[in-house]
C-alpha cells in the first residue's frame, strides 16, 4: 500500500513532465484502477472517474485532472476496469538485475514476453503481460510458481495479490530527486543502469 507523501514537485512542474510523456504512460495507466499518492488529494473532476475506492482516467484531461488532485505518485492495479477480477499483468519485484534476467529466461521457456521497469527505488520490477484468462487467486498462484522455479533467486510476488497496485509506469516517486519509474530495454539493464537514473527532469 503506498504511504503518504513527505515531499512533492509543484504542480507546474508535474504538469511539464506528464505533457511529455502523457501519450506513452497512457498506453500503461489508461483504463486502470490507480491509486494516489498526495499531500491533499483534492476533489476529482469530471474526466477523473472512481471504481471503488481508485481512481481511472482515459486520456490526457484525466491526467492533468489527477495532477490537479494534487497526486504526485500513481499505483496502478493489474488489471483493467473492463475485467477487475482478471489480471492482464504479472509484476515481480526484484533487488537484482541478475535475477531479472534469469526470470526473463524462465518467461521466455513460457511463451512470456516481459519488459523491466525501474521503480526509482531499491526495487526493480519485471511486467509481464499475460492474457486475462486466470482469475486474481489464480495469477497469484501462477506468479508463485515461476517466482519458486529460480533457485536462490528474491523475487517478491506481492504486487500480484488480489488487490494490489504497483509503482505504475512513467510515475513520479515522492524521494529525493524526485526519480521516475521507466520502462527500459533489457539491453539497457545487462549493461547496468542506476535505479534512479530517471527523474522528472532526466528522460531517456
Amino acid at each position: 500500500m503506498p504511504g503518504a507523501t513527505a515531499s512533492a514537485p509543484a504542480k507546474a512542474e508535474l504538469a511539464a513532465y506528464w505533457k511529455k510523456v502523457g501519450k506513452q504512460a497512457l498506453t500503461h495507466l489508461a483504463r486502470r484502477p490507480l491509486e494516489l499518492v498526495g499531500k491533499a488529494l483534492g476533489k476529482p473532476p469530471k474526466a477523473v472517474r472512481k471504481v471503488g475506492s481508485r481512481f481511472w482516467i482515459d486520456g490526457m484531461e484525466g491526467l492533468s485532472g489527477l495532477i490537479e488532485m494534487g497526486a504526485v505518485e500513481l499505483h496502478a492495479a493489474n488489471v483493467t476496469i473492463d475485467d477487475l477480477e482478471r489480471p492482464d499483468m504479472l509484476v515481480f519485484s526484484v533487488t537484482a538485475a541478475g535475477a531479472a534476467l534469469r526470470l526473463r529466461t524462465l518467461l521466455q521457456a513460457e511463451g512470456l514476453d516481459s519488459w523491466p521497469m525501474l521503480t526509482g527505488g531499491r526495487e526493480l520490477h519485471v511486467m509481464v503481460p499475460i492474457e486475462p484468462d486466470l482469475d486474481a487467486a489464480e495469477a497469484l498462484r501462477y506468479s508463485e510458481q515461476l517466482a519458486g522455479r529460480l533457485a536462490k533467486a528474491d523475487i517478491d510476488c506481492r504486487y500480484n495479490k488480489p488487490g494490489a497496485t504497483a509503482i505504475a509506469a512513467f510515475s513520479p516517486r515522492a524521494l529525493p530527486g524526485f526519480p521516475v519509474a521507466t520502462p527500459v530495454e533489457w539491453p539497457q539493464l545487462q549493461r547496468g543502469i542506476a535505479p534512479d537514473a530517471f527523474t522528472i527532469t532526466k528522460r531517456p
